[in-house]
């Protein structure tokens, strides 16, 4: 029975604990990001039931876990996004930018109400928001997160100067191809537009000697294409010195790069570029091409465990917090009890606390009692052995002296000694007690290793083994007088 109780603890019950704990601790996540999504929200009448299926629903159908589609609502709602906002298209925009440029979904999200911001966008222009960045992506060497962080350097003054965001996009996705990507390509982007926008001195006046005229008639500034297309034509024809010196001028070191690059692209340069960022299935077509069958299936499959899981801790949850709120009620009873009882109750606590490792310590003896039965065994043969040696010794030296007083009768009594002396050697038993003490002291050694509890035990032991060793000490003093008395009769001889 008891090994039946064992293997069930390792086979049942404690997998399935782990699993309950596992369980609990995802649902608690998801539920800590639902209750964040309502509260960015600040819509009291929010269909918290309905964003909750959304995003188990999601985990399950996508490469997106059921939480992680939560933080992407937190973002979003964070934003200024509504239920309606997030449910009609705002999440799954997210979702198609984070798959297609392998990023964060949350991140995703969160890039997503930056570039509404920026560009002034509503919800339902969020798809075209990843369908411009994965666009972009697709027609250049840049990742989506190197568009990402240019965008968030340069989308406000792109915006200001009249660009869209496929526009914007486009620039850089030229950039990178150019060598120029990242934060560092918004970066130059953004002077570049600063400097074309508002000229200031030489560069007004340089700009005006080169008819190099941004704006249109209406005193708009022109868009990307058409300003790609003026810098080359204005600029294209000048001699390398000349070029140099105006690009030097008019838009200073860090930004003359950017400039550079649209003039040498021109319009024609550009157009692949604003045809992939105007691709309305961009986002789409790159995040299928992200993934194999096999990774897809796998992703798929985590993310629908990680669904049911946070069922299997949602109908544990109830149950749960009734054991919670159970002890939560018992430790304020308990709080409220007299002194004189709470130190009773911990007492009894205390006792069947301790009952556990009593029970151990007591088996644990039980286990002692063996070894150390064998070892006082072996030290009482040990004793009698010696016993037996001292006896014979003492026979030994009787027979020695019956032989020296009868030396003069010839060597007939100098044999009777002699056989005496060897009987009591013999008889000493040196060697047998050798081995006796070798083996009582290895399981001497055994027993104290594992019982710590039996030191007074042991105790007792050493000192029969002293005792074994000053007897035979006296036993082989008593050969050696033997010994000497042998020497004394031959020398008489």
């Amino acid at each position: 029975m008891q090994s039946v109780g064992a293997a069930a603890s390792v086979g049942l019950t404690l997998p399935i604990v782990a699993m309950g704990k596992s369980a609990m601790d995802t649902a608690a996540t998801f539920d800590s990001a639902m209750s964040q999504v309502q509260g960015a929200l600040g819509d009291a009448n929010a269909d918290m039931d309905g964003l909750r299926e959304l995003a188990l629903q999601l985990g399950s159908d996508t490469v997106f876990s059921a939480n992680e589609a939560g933080s992407a609502m937190v973002e979003l709602a964070k934003g200024g996004l509504t239920e309606a906002d997030i449910k009609s298209g705002a999440l799954a925009s997210s979702m198609d930018l984070a798959a297609a440029g392998g990023l964060n979904l949350a991140n995703a999200a969160n890039s997503t109400v930056q570039m509404m911001g920026a560009f002034k966008l509503e919800a339902k222009d969020t798809a075209s928001i990843a369908n411009a960045l994965a666009g972009a992506a697709n027609a250049s060497s840049a990742d989506v997160s190197d568009l990402t962080a240019a965008m968030s350097q340069c989308s406000a003054q792109a915006h200001l100067v009249g660009w869209n965001i496929q526009e914007t996009a486009a620039a850089l996705g030229l950039f990178a191809d150019a060598g120029v990507v990242g934060s560092d390509a918004g970066t130059s982007l953004k002077t570049m537009i600063q400097s074309l926008a508002a000229p200031v001195d030489k560069a007004a006046d340089l700009m005006s000697d080169l008819g190099l005229n941004v704006r249109d008639s209406s005193g708009n500034m022109l868009g990307v294409s058409d300003m790609a297309q003026e810098l080359q034509t204005k600029l294209g024809g000048l001699s390398a010195a000349q070029r140099d010196a105006a690009l030097q001028t008019i838009f200073g070191s860090d930004a003359s790069r950017a400039a550079a690059i649209m003039m040498q692209s021109g319009a024609a340069g550009l157009e692949k570029y604003i045809t992939a960022t105007n691709d309305a299935t961009a986002a789409e077509k790159m995040a299928e091409a992200q993934k194999g069958d096999l990774a897809w299936a796998l992703e798929n499959m985590q993310g629908s465990l990680e669904t049911a899981t946070i069922a299997l801790g949602s109908a544990l949850a109830p149950v749960i917090q009734d054991i919670a709120e159970l002890i939560g009620n018992l430790a304020e009873s308990f709080s409220d009890l007299d002194p004189e009882v709470q130190k009773n109750i911990a007492l009894g606590l205390a006792i069947v606390a301790a009952f556990g490792p009593v029970a151990v310590a007591f088996g644990t003896v039980l286990r002692a009692i063996t070894p150390l039965g064998k070892g006082l065994k072996a030290i009482t043969g040990v004793l009698g052995g010696v016993l037996t040696a001292s006896e014979a010794g003492a026979g030994g030296m009787l027979a020695l002296g019956t032989s020296a007083d009868k030396a003069s009768k010839g060597t007939t009594g100098v044999g009777t000694a002699l056989r005496g002396l060897k009987g009591a050697l013999v008889a000493s038993g040196i060697g047998i007690l050798v081995a006796l003490v070798g083996e009582l002291a290895g399981q001497f050694m055994e027993y104290q290793t594992k019982v710590d509890l039996a030191k007074d035990a042991t105790d007792g032991l050493r000192e029969a083994m002293a005792a074994s060793a000053a007897d035979y000490s006296n036993a082989s003093q008593g050969a050696e007088e033997l010994a000497s008395s042998y020497d004394d009769v031959v020398a008489g001889a």
